[in-house]
């Protein structure tokens, strides 16, 4: 039915699976003597790509960063109107919150980090005062399950140092509403909003 649909051969087999799953569970309850659909076929993904990945150009990558920085502020001006006032403290939230998703990705297209990898990463991850800049990943975070120690180019690292001074200029102006620390803790989270898919999205049409 899928097929006849137009469904695309990837969609194809993620429903094929399920099924296959519920069959394979109805039998090991006694519900079913066999899997009636273990005979089904996968489609073949390869002959029915639906999207052609490809790597995004310098231009584009800058253009996304660009808007990363710029959108939460921009998308909050729109909704409220370029005359409407905003708090000094909301708008520097939102400043932040771009610098913080555009430092994120920067980080991720320069390192190949992922982004279940780079949500773990701590203060004390990034290792700034080395000869050579660095990130060290736990293996217990990576996918690889091996720790490694990441070098970092000298304009990322430059990146991530401006990133975590502005947060911690925020979180010591008191306009966050949480106490002021005394000092960022090294199991600090590195970035306190990492994008979702969504928001990846929605900065890739910007």
């Amino acid at each position: 039915r899928a097929k006849a649909d137009g469904v695309s051969a990837r969609s194809q087999n993620a429903h094929r699976s399920a099924v296959v799953a519920f069959a394979n569970w109805c039998v090991a309850t006694r519900r079913l003597t066999v899997n009636p659909f273990v005979g089904v076929p996968k489609a073949n993904e390869k002959a029915d790509p639906r999207r052609q990945r490809r790597a995004l150009h310098t231009g584009e990558l800058a253009r996304l960063f660009h808007a990363a920085l710029h959108r939460p502020l921009a998308d909050r001006m729109k909704i409220r109107g370029t005359d409407a006032p905003i708090q000094d403290a909301a708008r520097d939230a939102l400043i932040l919150l771009g610098l913080e998703r555009a430092t994120a990705y920067r980080l991720m297209v320069f390192t190949g980090l992922r982004v279940n990898e780079v949500r773990t990463l701590t203060v004390a991850s990034v290792v700034f005062d080395a000869d050579s800049p660095y990130i060290n990943l736990a293996g217990r975070n990576a996918k690889n399950g091996r720790t490694a120690k990441i070098a970092l180019r000298g304009d990322v690292a430059n990146d991530l140092r401006h990133y975590v001074a502005e947060r911690e200029k925020w979180q010591r102006s008191g306009n966050s509403g949480a106490p002021i620390p005394l000092r960022t803790l090294p199991t600090t989270p590195l970035f306190d909003h990492m994008p979702s898919v969504k928001v990846f999205n929605l900065d890739l049409v910007a």
